[in-house]
């Protein structure tokens, strides 16, 4: 009896270790996805309020952490698993969100310090190494304590003194729980400085970037717990002495007031960018979503005119976002899924790289679907109880956005930026339309309208609109200078005159209107008086490339080449982007013999400009002209693809189409 009982024990007590073996360990089971997924936030000084960097944090917390992982509120990662597989997947398996639960039931064992990694440690150090230039967001702005998210767009000036090419961006927040997530654009238009100059505080407010733009077509974000990138092979983006940046910070309230610090540490590469992505975005402006309705649909799409590669997706939506998905509709029927988030949360939006590209063919249409939820039931509903929302900048407002980091062959892609802004044009002008409609005595509409049909050509009804604006603002002369602009576009000189005459009435110093009132003169042969309006405005800029390029023109024009050189020059001094400046400074140099001269000076235009048939075209010539059959052909071809109605786009490429050689 003895000799049995003793075996059934001893086989009791080895089942009881068998068990305890198989039961999962800290150390040996959960170490390695805590530390992967968790503790990149998880530690001090990072933006989560707690740590989660060995066994005692972990297990103390050990309830928690099974409620937030089952709900897969944590770790936050939104887009579904699907046929993509995206770079720095914060989501757990189905089986390590099993494994958390089992681990805390199973008492929650500390194991085997050995048989796990080590745990992590984290520095204030740089990761990317130390940076090549060290940038700060202006000091003196002050968080508040209380109140609702915040959004700031910050101005920062390069600091540069010649031309670099940035690889890599690192951030580097001196408080990490104030900053959910920040983007950063670039703008070379000072329309940052001007926004800016108008708030009180450094920096100012809102979700819009206004015409700062994404650098060199890539997208440059910061998370919480996202490690930076290192530089990708061939892709980087200019910085030069005119080029601000713009760092959109979403920032969240602590409780107290805080002090807002973030350092930027740019890495830079040797060499120019061989590859250069683009950002295509899909959006509506359609939204109008009524109090108390769920399933509020808006949709977008684009027919891509040229192959690409898909490198990165962002989506966004703000706090009624319920479902998102982005699809590919390829020419032979198969579909392709994006993304597809199907419980959108505004607090934690992010841009997903994929692990490999997405290869898409010529005549893919690319599509976005965005339900939004403006009931009660929502959760993340701001007002209560629910409100009309429409489109809008702020957070209480809605956005609809998916915006694709796409890279095409080098000689496709002015053929996909000009179809994708001829798209962002139109529906810009579509919206602007409809909300002058509705709002029709709001001048900020008119206005819009205006410089949106004057841009698609629409030149009769620019001028309708800008009357309008007139109407509205009778005393400003800025609405008179527009409306003088349409009317010289839409050929009528004599009534451009009158109301730029009456512009300058208001304001004598308003130098646009006089360099458009020359043009007017100019049409109407009065010569002299265009050119006594150009040095007057001269006198109140004297660095105004618009002035000197048109100025330069006339000369041009009286056969005055030295002085035309002269002017053309001090043009782009004063802005090296200014194309009429640039086109007819290398007619010129082509004229004059200096064709590598007119060669680099077109280049250099087309790598900031690449969607530009008159630059296109011009370079196709000059590269003609040295013998460069070749290169000049895919010139032309692009030039009249661009703008196919062109008879002289049209005639160089059919002149050259035959050729061959170098």
């Amino acid at each position: 009896m003895f000799r049995i009982h003793g075996t059934l024990a001893l086989l009791c007590s080895a089942g009881a270790a068998a068990a305890q073996e198989r039961a999962p360990t800290f150390h040996r089971d959960l170490a390695p996805v805590v530390y992967a997924k968790c503790s990149v936030c998880h530690h001090e000084g990072g933006g989560a309020p707690f740590a989660l960097v060995d066994f005692e944090d972990v297990r103390k917390r050990a309830t928690q952490i099974v409620t937030v992982t089952q709900g897969r509120i944590m770790p936050p990662w939104l887009p579904a698993p699907g046929e993509n597989e995206f770079q720095d997947d914060r989501s757990l398996s189905a089986e390590e969100i099993e494994l958390f639960r089992r681990w805390a039931e199973g008492g929650k064992l500390e194991g085997d310090p050995s048989a796990g990694p080590p745990p992590p440690t984290f520095t204030r150090e740089w990761r990317l190494g130390t940076p090549d230039l060290v940038l700060e967001i202006p000091a003196g702005y002050v968080l508040p304590a209380e109140g609702r998210d915040v959004y700031r767009n910050f101005v920062i000036p390069s600091a540069a003194t010649e031309t670099h090419h940035v690889g890599a961006v690192e951030f580097r927040p001196e408080d990490p729980a104030l900053v959910h997530h920040a983007v950063l654009f670039v703008d070379t238009s000072g329309s940052a400085r001007e926004l800016d100059r108008a708030d009180a505080e450094p920096g100012y407010g809102g979700m819009g970037p206004g015409r700062a733009r994404l650098p060199g077509g890539t997208f440059v974000s910061y998370a919480p717990g996202k490690l930076p990138r290192p530089p990708r092979d061939g892709i980087s983006w200019p910085l030069d002495p005119r080029t601000d940046l713009l760092l959109q910070l979403h920032l969240r309230p602590t409780g107290k007031p805080e002090p807002v610090r973030v350092a930027l540490g740019l890495t830079f590469v040797a060499d120019p960018p061989t590859r250069h992505p683009a950002a295509i975005r899909l959006v509506s402006r359609d939204i109008d979503i009524p109090a108390g309705e769920p399933a509020y649909v808006v949709e977008d799409e684009f027919e891509l005119p040229v192959a690409v590669e898909v490198l990165s997706v962002l989506p966004h939506a703000h706090y009624l976002g319920k479902d998102l998905s982005g699809t590919a509709l390829l020419p032979d029927g198969a579909r392709r899924t994006l993304i597809h988030v199907p419980s959108w949360d505004f607090d934690w939006q992010d841009e997903y790289r994929y692990r490999e590209p997405l290869s898409l063919p010529r005549g893919t249409r690319i599509a976005m679907r965005y339900t939004f939820d403006n009931s009660a039931e929502n959760p993340l509903n701001p007002s209560s109880p629910p409100r009309r929302v429409r489109h809008g900048p702020e957070t209480t407002d809605e956005m609809a956005e998916l915006v694709l980091e796409v890279l095409p062959k080098e000689e496709d892609r002015p053929l996909l930026l000009a179809a994708f802004q001829k798209k962002e044009r139109l529906l810009d002008l579509v919206y602007v339309e409809r909300m002058a409609r509705e709002e029709p005595t709001n001048p900020r509409w008119h206005n819009l309208a205006g410089s949106y049909c004057l841009a698609a050509g629409r030149t009769a009804e620019a001028v309708e609109h800008y009357r309008r604006l007139v109407e509205l603002k009778p005393a400003q002369a800025n609405p008179r200078l527009f409306l003088g602009r349409a009317e010289l576009a839409d050929g009528r000189p004599a009534d451009a005159a009158r109301s730029l005459e009456r512009a300058l009435a208001l304001d004598e110093r308003l130098v646009p209107a006089r360099v458009e009132l020359a043009l007017a003169h100019a049409a109407l042969g009065k010569g002299e008086g265009a050119r006594g309006e150009l040095e007057a405005a001269l006198a109140l800029e004297p660095g105004n490339a618009r002035v000197l390029a048109t100025l330069g023109e006339l000369d041009l024009a009286r056969g005055e080449r030295e002085r035309a050189r002269e002017r053309f020059e001090a043009a782009l001094a004063a802005d090296p982007e200014h194309r009429r400046a640039i086109l007819l400074l290398a007619r010129m140099q082509l004229d004059e013999g200096e064709v590598d001269g007119a060669i680099g000076l077109l280049g250099g235009a087309l790598e900031a400009h690449p969607d530009d048939p008159r630059l296109h075209h011009a370079l196709g010539l000059a590269l003609e002209k040295r013998g460069a059959v070749e290169k000049a052909r895919e010139h032309f071809r692009t030039a009249h693809e661009l703008e196919p109605s062109d008879e002289e786009f049209r005639a160089s490429y059919e002149r050259v189409r035959g050729g061959g050689g170098e």
